[in-house]
């Protein structure tokens, strides 16, 4: 028996009226009673008092549950038919409805839990898309300036924070995607149609002739390689922010290039015609920069011409930022009390009402506009073709002495310079060099003695001062070889005034005679190897 069931009937054999001695005596005997009882008892379920209190709580269920429907159905008596008579069910039949019943309750517990999944996926996936834009708009963030106006998200792809004064906006607006592809990104942005699909500018330089027109270079100005960072490049909006910006930058050069063309006063005028620019840089030689707009659909004019100057292309995108730097960043020193930029005599001129003309002259005379450095360029180009082109032909004709051409590897866009060294296969120790400079549209021949001569774009030129530099070396090896043999020289002079005059500088000569003087050779004009005696 437990202990409180033990417990429960000794209180109820305590009567608390009778004295202590009958209580204790009474006491004694109930429990020499129950020990009898037991020990003739069998023993019990060991969670037979468990059960017991099952029951019993079952019981008082029942009749709460009997109460309450006799206090809501106002019914006080029922009459239940009973029967003695149970026939026994077969096993067959039991088997059957049970796996019929547990078969409902399945699908019913396998419905609950795909609805159950569906909420879950739900919620992971639209947690996992906002995760996805903001991690998109925080990669976007550190590319590009964007900030919200009211319910919008608005970026800024001008160059107005560099130093640009160019007129159009340049935004475009991000938005979330509501169907997200695998590799498609969390965001999109909007662009203005005017700043949708590829632009460039192209420079091309063609000599034109009575025949045809030959086209000498080509360079384009298109979108630049990015660095690589962690932003993932496969993100579309990488690609289409970065061909906008583009646009935005050659709209900005050509109109540059435009207003320039109307204000440069030239021997020939340039001509601006729809969206081309036309410059005359040497007779024959015209210089087309093209301005090209194309949409995503038009496939036609995203051809890439067959040759592409790297210099030029360079020289390109660093003009129109040198330009926006120097807009920015202004020569010191900077003033105190006025604002930085326009000088002391620009911010004078509204209070003595000085004219457009004494304006115009306070511009620096030596500062020069895009439009100048490109047309330098252009010109730097057909001078550099036109003198390699020439010495390469000379190399080739001559077969002895032999013309060995060093370039510099400092040069640049405007600047470039070639030496070319005079050599004889018989005669190592013999040599003769000479310096040819191409600066600001200009060819300068410096000789082995320092002299600085100017050449014009003509190859002819070029080609005569080549020329009598062979014939220099020859009158020269000539010297050594007398020298050699033993013979006298009487006269050696570069410029000899006997025969007639070279094209382009003064007839070399020579006079030897033998060792016992009985015996003299004049030489004298070996142009083109021809010897005069």
């Amino acid at each position: 028996m437990h202990l409180s069931d033990n417990l429960a009937k000794l209180a109820q054999l305590i009567d608390f009226g009778e004295k202590k001695e009958e209580d204790s005596s009474k006491k004694e005997d109930l429990i020499n009673k129950d020990k009898a009882i037991e020990a003739k008892q069998p023993k019990i379920w060991p969670w037979e008092w468990l059960r017991n209190a099952l029951a019993s709580s079952l019981t008082e269920m029942d009749v709460l549950s009997d109460c309450l429907a006799i206090a809501k159905e106002k019914r006080l008596m029922v009459l239940d038919k009973i029967g003695n008579d149970f026939s026994e069910s077969k096993s067959a039949y039991q088997l059957v409805t049970r796996r019929q019943a547990m078969q409902n309750a399945s699908v019913i517990f396998s419905l609950g839990a795909e609805k159950i999944k569906g909420i879950h996926k739900e919620t992971v996936d639209s947690s996992q898309k906002q995760s996805e834009f903001y991690s998109e708009l925080w990669a976007l963030r550190q590319q590009w300036r964007i900030k919200r106006v009211g319910q919008h998200i608005i970026g800024d792809l001008s160059y107005k924070s560099a130093g640009s004064a160019f007129w159009h906006k340049g935004t475009f607006e991000v938005f979330k995607k509501v169907s997200i592809q695998p590799s498609g990104g969390a965001i999109d942005v909007r662009l203005p149609p005017e700043l949708e699909g590829s632009a460039y500018i192209q420079v091309s330089i063609h000599m034109t002739s009575p025949e045809d027109s030959i086209s000498k270079l080509n360079a384009m100005l298109t979108v630049p390689q990015r660095l690589p960072t962690l932003v993932n490049s496969s993100n579309r909006w990488q690609t289409k922010l970065d061909a906008a910006q583009n646009v935005i930058y050659c709209k900005e050069l050509f109109s540059q290039l435009c207003r320039e063309a109307f204000k440069l006063n030239s021997s020939v005028s340039h001509m601006v015609a729809n969206n081309q620019v036309i410059i005359h840089l040497f007779p024959g030689f015209k210089m087309h920069i093209m301005f090209v707009h194309s949409n995503t659909e038009d496939k036609a004019a995203d051809a890439v011409p067959p040759v592409s100057d790297p210099i030029l292309q360079l020289a390109l995108h660093q003009l129109l930022r040198a330009q926006h730097y120097n807009s920015l960043h202004r020569d010191l020193p900077h003033p105190i009390t006025s604002s930085i930029g326009p000088t002391k005599r620009r911010r004078l001129a509204g209070p003595n009402a000085t004219s457009r003309s004494e304006l115009l002259s306070y511009e620096n005379p030596f500062q020069e506009s895009v439009l100048e450095k490109i047309i330098d360029m252009g010109r730097n180009v057909v001078l550099r073709l036109m003198v390699t082109e020439t010495i390469e032909h000379l190399a080739l004709t001559i077969s002895d002495p032999l013309l060995h051409i060093h370039t510099d590897g400092l040069s640049d866009a405007l600047n470039s310079s070639l030496r070319v060294t005079i050599t004889s296969p018989s005669y190592d120790l013999i040599k003769s060099w000479f310096i040819i400079r191409i600066c600001k549209g200009k060819v300068t021949a410096i000789g082995k003695s320092g002299i600085e001569i100017s050449l014009s774009h003509e190859s002819q030129r070029l080609e005569d001062y080549i020329m009598w530099q062979v014939s220099q070396y020859q009158i020269k090896a000539v010297y050594r070889l007398s020298t050699t043999l033993g013979c006298n020289v009487l006269s050696y002079t570069y410029n000899s005034a006997s025969y007639q005059a070279e094209v382009f500088g003064t007839s070399p000569s020579i006079l030897v005679s033998s060792s016992d003087g009985s015996r003299y050779a004049f030489l004298s004009k070996l142009y083109l190897c021809n010897i005069n005696l």
